[in-house]
C-alpha cells in the first residue's frame, strides 16, 4: 500500500484590511521626529523636491533657475549641494529623475521652454531640448527610463523618446504623439502619472475625470469621476492596489485599479491638496496642503501624524524608495502681523524622519 504525500501549501499573506501587527510591519512613532528645516537662497517657494532611485540624493528645483542636488547624508548645508546651473534662463517648474539610474535627471521650465538633461557627477547639461512653442510645466520618465511624458501649459501630453544616433551616442528626440483628455475637444489633461509597467498613462483631468490611455497605441479607456474642480494630483501605490488622486474640493480618493472604483475618501481638512506621495510599501500616504503636511494609513483611512513645519504652502512632498523618510518643501511663512520683526519670506527644504 503506498502512501500519499501531503501537498504543504504556502501560507497566504493576510489581508491589507488586517491591523499591522498580523501583517508584520513596525509602523514607525512619527511623532517621535523632528523636521529638519533649511532655507534655500530663493526668496520664491520649491516647486518639486524628489528624491533619486538609490535614495541618495534629492534634486529640488523652483525659482532659481536652476535644479539643485541635496545629499542628506552626508551635509544639510546648501554649501554642500550641486547646483545644475547653465541649462535655464527662467524659472524651473519640474524635474524628474530617470528611475533606472541615480545620477540621470531631466529638469523643466515653462519660461524658457527647455527639457534639460543632466549627469549629476558632471553637473553640465547632457542635451538641451527647446519645445518652441510648447511651455513644459511637468515631466516624468516611464519605468525603463526612455520615454520622457511632458504636459504642457496647453493641457497637453507630448513624448520625448531616447534614441541612438550613428556615433552610437543617446539622444532625446521630441515624438509627434500628443495627448489630450479622453475628449480633445472637451477635456484638459492636468496631472499624470505612469503605471508600473508603463504601457499606460493615469490622467486627471480639469472636468474632475480620472482616466487612462495606453501608451504608445494612445487608445483611451474607462473614465470615472474623481474630484469637483479637477483632479490636480495623481499618485500610484507602489504595490499596484491604489491610485490616489486630489484636487481643490479638499478629498483625496484611493482608487482601486483592478475596479477603476473609489475604494475609500480621505476627508482631510478645508485646507487646499498640492501634493500626494505614497511610502515605498503603500501603507502610508503624505499629503501635502496649504497650510500643513500630514501622514495617513492608505488601509484604514485614519490620519497618523501631522508635521509642524513653516513651509506654508507645502508645495511638495516625496518618499524615500525604501526608509520611512520624508522630502517636502515650499515657501517659508511670514507673519503678517503689522510692526513684526521676522525674516523674508524663502524656499524651504525639509527632511523628516532622518
Amino acid at each position: 500500500m503506498s502512501e500519499t504525500a501531503s501537498t504543504v501549501l504556502p501560507s497566504a499573506s493576510p489581508p491589507l484590511h488586517s491591523s499591522w501587527t498580523v501583517r508584520g510591519i513596525n509602523v514607525p512613532n512619527f511623532s517621535a521626529f523632528q523636521p529638519k528645516n533649511i532655507r534655500v537662497t530663493s526668496s520664491g517657494s520649491l516647486l518639486r523636491a524628489l528624491w533619486s532611485c538609490d535614495g541618495k540624493k534629492v534634486a529640488v528645483c523652483g525659482t532659481e533657475k536652476l535644479a539643485r542636488l541635496w545629499v542628506p547624508e552626508k551635509s544639510f548645508d546648501i554649501r554642500n549641494t550641486i547646483a545644475l546651473s547653465n541649462g535655464h534662463t527662467e524659472i524651473v517648474d519640474s524635474c524628474a529623475w530617470n528611475p533606472t539610474h541615480p545620477e540621470l535627471l531631466c529638469s523643466a521650465s515653462s519660461k524658457d521652454m527647455r527639457i534639460v538633461f543632466w549627469d549629476a557627477r558632471t553637473k553640465t547639461p547632457l542635451q538641451t531640448v527647446s519645445l518652441k512653442p510648447r511651455q513644459p510645466v511637468d515631466v516624468k520618465y516611464s519605468p525603463n527610463g526612455r520615454v520622457l511624458a511632458v504636459l504642457d501649459k496647453a493641457n497637453f501630453i507630448v513624448f520625448l523618446t531616447l534614441d541612438r544616433k550613428e556615433d552610437g551616442k543617446d539622444h532625446w528626440v521630441l515624438s509627434q504623439e500628443r495627448v489630450k483628455g479622453h475628449n480633445e475637444s472637451e477635456t484638459e489633461v492636468i496631472s499624470f502619472v505612469w503605471n508600473h509597467p508603463g504601457d499606460c498613462l493615469i490622467l486627471g483631468e480639469k472636468a474632475g475625470l480620472l482616466t487612462y490611455v495606453t501608451y504608445p497605441e494612445l487608445a483611451f479607456g474607462t473614465s470615472s469621476g474623481a474630484h469637483m474642480g479637477g483632479a490636480t494630483c495623481i499618485a500610484i501605490d507602489p504595490r499596484g492596489k491604489y491610485i490616489a488622486t486630489c484636487g481643490p474640493d479638499s478629498i483625496v480618493n484611493l482608487f482601486d485599479i483592478a475596479s477603476w472604483r473609489v475604494s475609500r475618501s480621505l476627508d482631510c481638512t478645508e485646507d487646499v491638496v498640492n501634493d500626494i506621495d505614497f511610502s515605498f510599501d503603500g501603507e502610508f500616504l503624505a499629503i501635502a496642503f496649504a497650510s500643513s503636511l500630514e501622514i495617513w494609513a492608505v488601509e484604514t483611512g485614519e490620519c497618523l501624524h501631522k508635521v509642524t513645519s513653516p513651509n506654508t504652502p507645502c508645495r511638495t512632498v516625496s518618499w524615500h524608495p525604501w526608509k520611512y523618510v520624508l522630502a517636502f518643501g515650499g515657501q517659508s511663512f511670514q507673519d503678517p502681523t503689522p510692526n513684526t520683526r521676522s525674516q523674508p519670506q524663502a524656499a524651504m527644504l525639509s527632511f523628516f524622519g532622518l
